[in-house]
């Protein structure tokens, strides 16, 4: 299993296992987890995108992608080829530590090549500084799940703060 699967792996199992209406999310800001309850069905846009579309590649002269909205800054976080993007311009400090230990595992996870080639956002929920994007990705470990992403304005551009997964884990 490649180091990016591992890490996601790691994240994913840290986030809680699916089924049901339960859900159990990890607030990195204060390394605490919580139980909800609930039925959430408010779609507010759905789109899809591929690494290609926003320049979510990096390397190889292709355009860093904007991060000025939410939905862009998860399609980043899932996509991008490059570790300045996905493990410095798109994510907290605190996700970093969280999902990879620091920006060598992050840098790590993203060269072993395990990144979605697309996303589908299903919703965006922002008010203020905060906003939960429903995103599902296309390609990569979390194919075809349904990941809720947890954003914080930092700096003025959206960063990811916590992903949540309902997949089920184990066998």
């Amino acid at each position: 299993m490649s180091a990016r699967r591992l890490s996601l792996a790691a994240v994913l199992l840290l986030a809680g296992c699916g089924g049901g209406e339960k859900s159990t999310t990890i607030d990195v800001a204060s390394s605490t987890q919580t139980s909800t309850s609930s039925t959430e069905a408010s779609t507010t846009s759905t789109s899809t995108s591929t690494a290609g579309e926003h320049g979510a590649g990096g390397q190889g002269g292709k355009a860093t992608p904007a991060l000025g909205t939410p939905a862009s800054s998860v399609e980043a976080t899932l996509t991008s080829t490059d570790p300045a993007v996905a493990c410095e311009q798109a994510i907290t400090a605190a996700y970093l530590r969280v999902a990879y230990g620091n920006r060598a595992g992050c840098a790590a996870a993203i060269r072993s090549g395990g990144q979605a080639r697309s996303v589908r956002v299903a919703s965006v929920d922002a008010a203020g500084d905060q906003a939960t994007v429903k995103a599902v990705p296309s390609g990569g470990p979390s194919d075809g799940d349904t990941l809720t992403v947890s954003l914080v304005l930092e700096s003025e551009a959206w960063r990811v703060d916590a992903i949540h997964s309902n997949a089920p884990v184990g066998p």
